[in-house]
């Protein structure tokens, strides 16, 4: 599994920390964490993907240490999931007395009402146990009950100049020789779809594209 993490930029590059990560609000969630037994359920939306929301929710159970599942909801959409996963983890007690146990909906918007119906009343029945974090590009798919218990938090408008930074520092290490300028044309393109922009480094890099890429692309 190394291997292929290395194969793959996105993956390679994927943040591991908050430090790591390019969010504006991620001092507010971190101030959220600093009560493990009163984390809040999170809705993580943004209208493009490839902004961070999978990471950060990751980077929340590494950072908690805690029990969490995750689910694909474009895969597992309807209520036999919510039945035969979900259900049985929230009822588990966590294996850290320490915190909750957490879990990630991936895509959330692809969820069935009555798959959504039945998430919101295990949300208030097991909200000691068990935090959710829900993802999604069209958070008008999410019904109002769960959107009134979960706190938002907006991934459309990543900082350009981190973003900036990170490209740079992905071709300083992979020995990529593009310029500030060109890098900026590759933000500005593909803005704000981080996962896209570093897909576009690597497929430079496999095709030993030089700075004419950009000017033929961009």
């Amino acid at each position: 599994m190394s291997g292929l993490r290395d194969l793959i930029w996105t993956e390679k590059y994927r943040p591991k920390s908050f430090e790591d990560l390019i969010l504006e609000q991620k001092e507010a969630i971190i101030k959220h964490l600093q009560n493990p037994k009163s984390i809040p359920h999170f809705i993580f939306y943004s209208i493009k993907p490839g902004t961070g929301k999978t990471s950060t929710a990751k980077i929340i159970f590494n950072y908690l240490n805690c029990d969490y599942l995750i689910i694909n909801s474009s895969d597992e959409r309807g209520i036999d999931t919510i039945r035969d996963k979900i259900k049985n983890f929230v009822k588990s007690l966590s294996s850290n007395p320490n915190t909750k146990r957490g879990i990630l909906l991936d895509e959330a918007d692809g969820l069935t009402k009555i798959a959504q119906d039945s998430l919101r009343n295990l949300m208030e029945t097991y909200a000691d146990n068990c935090f959710f974090i829900f993802s999604c590009n069209d958070i008008s798919k999410i019904i109002e009950p769960i959107r009134s218990r979960c706190l938002t938090v907006n991934f459309n408008n990543p900082s350009k100049t981190d973003i900036l930074g990170r490209l740079m520092e992905i071709c300083d290490k992979e020995g990529l020789d593009f310029g500030e300028e060109e890098l900026n044309n590759l933000v500005d393109y593909y803005y704000p779809d981080i996962r896209l922009m570093v897909l576009t480094l690597q497929t430079a890099k496999i095709e030993k594209r030089n700075s004419n890429f950009w000017n033929d692309k961009y």
